[in-house]
């Protein structure tokens, strides 16, 4: 069995890899996030006691993580019993070296879509992460698994009581349809390839490193509404590979902060700061939007979020923990680029949510609910003309860089992302689907 997602491998263990998996598994920060059953210090024949146990069951359940042809960490399952037969364990693990590329989510997909390809009666997969492992979370979410909750004081580790998070992911929501597309990641892992760029060019008025709706001029109104300039500081919440948090700095003179869960998103990010020398007023980090931001209170004077609201779930919560990183008088805007205004039919709705998890609100519902954040909606303007322009742009670019695009996301990809285009398109010109700009402030602290 070998499973690919680029120069990602998983693939059954084998008894020469014995000394290269006694290398990646020998260290403490990888033991400190697994369970006390993989042993430390890890020697050659824990390694070849491993390996010999992988090769026994039929199906095989534990797998290697192969980069660039060498080892770099196991992932696996183990089918729960009885009533709960139906269910799975995964776990994962990677060499020191290999952290924060993308390996992890790579592998994970890999192997989530093989279990339940492979064993018929499984209906869930699920991890429980260290709470204090914030990356794992990361790599669960990215991969599909949802956030069920919270095992309080659940396990202990080298001493400390843990609390363990549950991350699960169901067969339908796992399996997937063959017009499932993965934007992002094929978005952020060519940034700088010359088909993309040209793309970029040709879609948009200039090349942010954007995968979204919105333009500099755009862009540029949205800064003027959220009142920035010198001496005040911004939050670009979902800031993909942070063009336009960049741009937000270098033409407001603002402080930014740019978060994304996308850990090739935030690399990219990091590069464009260095680049424009901007390091001093722009930082990146990765983190879950979803969750409440690991930001402290009243840290912002704004809080921009473009067309990636509709990806978040648990929408009051997002609301409220954005007021509550807020200081009194701060603005919040945000694009919601899939507001139902017309009549859509569930395969539309399957075309124009393929690329992830989606979030369709009726029209009013994002002013009830700022309001019940505390919020004072200050204008709501309708940008659905934009969303039409850009998508048509967008896949006729693509369109005529096909032969330079396909070798770089594969054919299946590239399919998948013209019909989502083409549902965007579709939805966007007849208004059906329609993309609204919000923007609100926090109420001032009251006098003493």
């Amino acid at each position: 069995m070998e499973l690919r997602d680029g120069s990602t491998v998983v693939r059954a263990w084998r008894e020469e890899d014995a000394a290269a998996l006694a290398m990646q598994a020998n260290d403490r920060r990888v033991w400190l996030g697994l369970r006390d059953a993989f042993p430390h210090p890890y020697g050659l024949e824990d390694a070849r006691r491993f390996i010999a146990m992988s090769l026994e069951p039929s199906p095989r359940t534990f797998f290697a993580i192969e980069e660039e042809r060498a080892i770099a960490g196991g992932i696996g399952y183990t089918q729960d019993s009885d009533v709960e037969r139906i269910g799975a364990e995964v776990g994962y693990w990677l060499g020191h070296a290999y952290w924060g590329r993308g390996i992890a989510t790579a592998a994970l997909r890999l192997v989530t879509r093989h279990a339940f390809q492979v064993h018929a009666e499984l209906q869930r997969l699920y991890a429980l992460p260290f709470a204090s492992n914030g990356a794992s979370a990361r790599v669960l979410a990215k991969a599909g698994y949802r956030c069920e909750g919270t095992l309080r004081q659940s396990v202990i580790k080298d001493g400390q009581v843990l609390d363990q998070w549950v991350y699960s992911t169901l067969r339908h929501e796992a399996i997937g349809r063959p017009e499932d597309v993965n934007l992002y990641d094929g978005h952020y892992g060519h940034l700088a390839a010359d088909p993309q760029i040209a793309v970029r060019r040709e879609t948009y008025d200039e090349d942010l490193g954007q995968s979204s709706w919105i333009t500099l001029a755009e862009a540029l109104e949205f800064f003027r509404a959220l009142d920035l300039g010198p001496g005040r500081t911004a939050l670009e919440v979902a800031c993909g590979s942070g063009g336009v948090t960049c741009r937000m700095a270098l033409e407001t003179g603002a402080t930014c902060t740019g978060i994304d869960i996308n850990e090739r998103g935030i690399e990219a990010a990091v590069r464009t700061a260095r680049e424009q020398r901007l390091e001093t007023r722009v930082s990146f980090r990765i983190a879950d939007a979803g969750r409440p931001l690991p930001v402290p209170d009243a840290a912002f004077d704004a809080v921009f979020c473009n067309d990636a609201i509709c990806h978040l779930p648990g929408r009051p919560e997002v609301l409220r923990d954005w007021h509550r990183v807020l200081r009194p008088g701060g603005r919040l805007l945000f694009t919601d680029p899939i507001v139902v205004t017309g009549p859509v039919t569930k395969e539309e709705l399957r075309a124009r949510s393929s690329i992830g998890f989606f979030l369709f609100t009726p029209i009013g519902c994002n002013e009830r609910l700022l309001a019940q954040s505390g919020f004072v909606v200050r204008e709501v303007r309708d940008l659905t003309g934009a969303v039409a322009s850009v998508s048509r742009r967008w896949s006729d670019a693509r369109a005529t860089r096909r032969d330079a695009l396909v070798p770089l996301e594969g054919q299946e990809a590239f399919d998948g992302v013209q019909r989502f285009l083409e549902a965007v398109h579709t939805l966007a010109s007849e208004r059906r689907l329609s993309r609204f700009a919000y923007l609100a402030s926090k109420p001032p602290s009251p006098a003493p």
